[in-house]
């Protein structure tokens, strides 16, 4: 968030750290167990979590003061389609 504020850069860039995809990193097989384990009727607290700061995430480069480029080349799912659908 300093960035938003800062004279001295312009935009920002987002690039995937690998050759094969574009994606957030979210563990979905963790995810699918948390949720599985949790009781009918029950929030499983680490999907929960995990959701809420990835859709924070998302209205942040969505209502971002400065441009935002995001460089998706390979497989784009998940999570890295969140950020790349603000951008």
């Amino acid at each position: 968030r300093a960035w938003a504020v800062d004279p001295q850069i312009a935009g920002v860039w987002l690039d995937a750290a690998g050759d094969k995809a574009f994606c957030a990193g979210g563990d979905v097989v963790g995810l699918y167990g948390a949720i599985k384990a949790t009781p009918r009727g029950e929030v499983p607290a680490e999907p929960a979590a995990f959701f809420e700061r990835e859709y924070r995430l998302d209205y942040l480069i969505h209502t971002y003061p400065k441009p935002i480029v995001c460089w998706g080349h390979g497989i784009v799912m998940g999570g890295g389609i969140g950020l790349m659908a603000g951008a």
